[in-house]
């Protein structure tokens, strides 16, 4: 099974092994590598193709190469007028929920699908007795960084507002990514309104 040989990949490796599982989609189960560094754009895509290559190597199959930047990076745009039109925020809110209650996590999905964002877990990370980690994602494409703070926000209040314990938030800036259709039936509608310019 992939999922076991990616997972024993990494471990060697000395990366960090997640193996998400969507809501829903075409896609649903996706194992993922995330390997961290620090450069040019033309650098770090360097260091990615390398790990394809070693992975490839392995007899592992790459999917998917996505690589992501820190908010405040140098070249992450800041207005809407600097956005490019393929590129994205994403916003991860880590919620805690009953374990395996769907009619919450069906609640969950409910609360954020006005804002073009939707629930997904990790099949490895187990927390609590009775409680999981849900995560609700959000894609913010071809906007600034002032949109897209102002998008999570409201994404961020109806969670809340929704009764949700929301139990951290992360940003990435999306610079690269060769397969976001792997995401078809999962997040597919993004949300195109409220500028900030």
């Amino acid at each position: 099974m992939e999922v076991a040989a990616l997972a024993t990949f990494a471990e060697r490796h000395g990366a960090k092994f997640s193996h998400i599982e969507l809501d829903q989609g075409a896609t649903p189960s996706q194992p993922m590598l995330t390997v961290f560094g620090s450069g040019t754009s033309v650098e770090v895509q360097g260091l990615a193709t390398r790990w394809r290559a070693r992975l490839e190597a392995a007899g592992l199959r790459v999917l998917r190469l996505k690589i992501e930047a820190a908010p405040w990076n140098d070249g992450v745009p800041e207005f809407d007028a600097q956005a490019s039109a393929d590129l994205y925020f994403e916003h991860h809110i880590k919620v805690r929920l009953p374990s395996g209650d769907q009619r919450v996590v069906g609640a969950l999905a409910s609360t954020v699908r006005g804002h073009g964002a939707r629930p997904s877990r990790n099949a490895r990370r187990v927390v609590a007795q009775g409680c999981e980690d849900r995560f609700v994602t959000q894609r913010c494409r071809g906007v600034g960084r002032r949109t897209a703070v102002g998008r999570l926000d409201a994404l961020l209040a109806a969670v809340r507002d929704g009764g949700f314990e929301v139990r951290d938030v992360c940003t990435e800036y999306v610079v690269f990514d060769d397969a976001a259709h792997l995401d078809a039936g999962w997040l597919e509608r993004e949300l195109v309104i409220g500028s900030a310019q």
